[in-house]
């Protein structure tokens, strides 16, 4: 029982001794330093009073250690508090009362004791700002100024204070005191620029972080500018070749319709009805791609003939397979159905069908639909591939970007806003699918979807809509 009230007499002792914790770095330093110091100044004081207790009777003794001890309880009380310079102003204020009234009756002016001032300078440049250092300096000249006046005009037999005989060991043992105060002082010194060298180093590390950082956000953003600006210009041009044909053939027919039939004007006729189809197909793109934006998509779910909605995209895609003399080839597994919105399915394949069309001139061209598996998911694989220009490996990466064109001339020759590849990826990943490329320069690209079986609940669309270029695996 003993040894065991001990130990919580022990642990109550060394909790209340206890560094506090704070949250704000520079005032956890100043409370480190503070804890510190009132540890070696209990020992401190505690080694001086046993010596006065011994040389110069007890009354001097135990009024030192007493009125010590109260004060750095005090003081300890206020730390824990959180009040940090309110205790290193009333520490210092100890010290300069404990290291300069003492010395009145141990020397006078002569008094080892008094170098201890400049630890009170020492500790201040630590714990204080400069303005309360300024103080704390004009206080201790106030001080020697003090000493020197009793001591000269013999004041201190006059004084209530303890005079204690300036004896070799006593001196001694003021002047050990005071140095490894000093050489204390100097470590922490040493300890806090280290930390602040510390510090900068890392703040410089992070800064240099965040100039990276800076520097490829405005990369991406300048990039992002540019790709928008381009896709402006040739959404600018897009838009005013099918503009331009409707509006020119619609005034022709205009001024010839009474010398024309109508079975004469069939051409012109078709040609309007296909421009304003490309138009309005790019205007749904574009609307398309703000809906995606906004989050204002909604995914209906029915069963799907997959053959069926093959079917109908090749008949949408026709003429320009015709156009440029390309050889289509249609595998589909008989009877795959899946649950999902038909009509953004249909957009997905039409999309893929009509780039391998536009950019495949004279070549062959596959669809492929079969079954297939990703991990526990089951569904349909959709594979589109032709023979066509390719895309370089370079490009791929950014293949799905808003407003990015792999090549302008290309755009330019071929037509399309550049969003096709953008709203395929979208919807495929909020109906929870997978799209993936694979391509190369002059042999071709294959574009390969995958949705499962049964439709999810609308997938959240991810921050970026890029991909790696590599290729999935099921």
């Amino acid at each position: 029982m003993a040894e065991r009230g001990g130990g919580g007499v022990l642990d109550a002792l060394r909790r209340l001794l206890a560094t506090p914790t704070f949250a704000d770095h520079e005032k956890q330093r100043v409370a480190r330093i503070l804890a510190n110091l009132l540890r070696l100044f209990l020992g401190a004081v505690t080694l001086i009073g046993l010596s006065q207790l011994v040389i110069a009777g007890p009354s001097a003794g135990m009024l030192s250690l007493v009125g010590a001890w109260l004060f750095a309880a005090t003081l300890y009380g206020l730390l824990k508090l959180g009040n940090v310079q309110t205790t290193a102003v009333l520490l210092l204020l100890l010290l300069l009362v404990l290291i300069n009234v003492p010395a009145i009756g141990f020397g006078g002016i002569y008094s080892p004791s008094l170098g201890g001032n400049l630890l009170i300078i020492l500790m201040a440049l630590l714990t204080v700002p400069t303005w309360i250092v300024a103080i704390f300096g004009a206080l201790i000249v106030v001080a020697l100024v003090g000493v020197y006046m009793i001591d000269v005009g013999g004041y201190a037999a006059k004084l209530a204070i303890p005079q204690t005989p300036l004896t070799p060991e006593l001196a001694l043992q003021t002047h050990l005191i005071h140095n490894a105060a000093a050489i204390y002082f100097l470590y922490l010194a040493l300890r806090s620029l280290q930390e602040a060298l510390g510090r900068a180093r890392d703040e410089e590390a992070r800064a240099a972080e965040l100039a990276d950082e800076a520097s490829l956000a405005r990369e991406a953003a300048e990039a992002a500018s540019l790709a928008k600006s381009r896709f402006l210009a040739n959404m600018s041009h897009e838009l005013r070749t099918p503009l331009n044909a409707v509006i020119g053939y619609s005034e022709m027919l205009l001024e010839e319709g009474e010398r024309r039939t109508i079975g004469e004007c069939n051409e012109e006729l078709q040609r309007i009805r296909t421009s304003g189809a490309n138009l309005l197909r790019m205007i749904d793109d574009i609307l398309e791609i703000s809906r995606i934006e906004a989050g204002r998509i909604h995914l209906e779910n029915e069963i799907i003939d997959l053959e069926a909605l093959i079917e109908t995209v090749v008949e949408a895609v026709r003429p320009t397979l015709e156009r440029n003399r390309d050889t289509l080839k249609i595998e589909v597994d008989e009877a795959l159905t899946i649950s999902g919105d038909r009509r953004r399915i249909h957009h997905v394949v039409f999309n893929l069908l009509d780039n391998a069309a536009k950019f495949t001139e004279g070549g062959d061209i596959s669809i492929r639909v079969r079954s297939a598996a990703r991990g526990a998911l089951t569904g349909a694989e959709i594979e589109v591939r032709d023979t066509g220009i390719g895309i370089p490996a370079e490009a791929i990466p950014h293949l799905f970007e808003r407003f990015h064109q792999v090549d302008d001339s290309a755009t330019r020759r071929h037509g399309g806003a550049g969003l096709g590849l953008t709203i395929s990826k979208a919807l495929v990943d909020m109906m929870a699918g997978t799209l993936a490329v694979r391509s190369s320069p002059g042999a071709g690209s294959t574009f390969t979807v995958f949705l499962p079986r049964d439709a999810p609940e609308i997938a959240q669309l991810p921050t970026s809509l890029l991909i790696s270029g590599t290729w999935p695996t099921a």
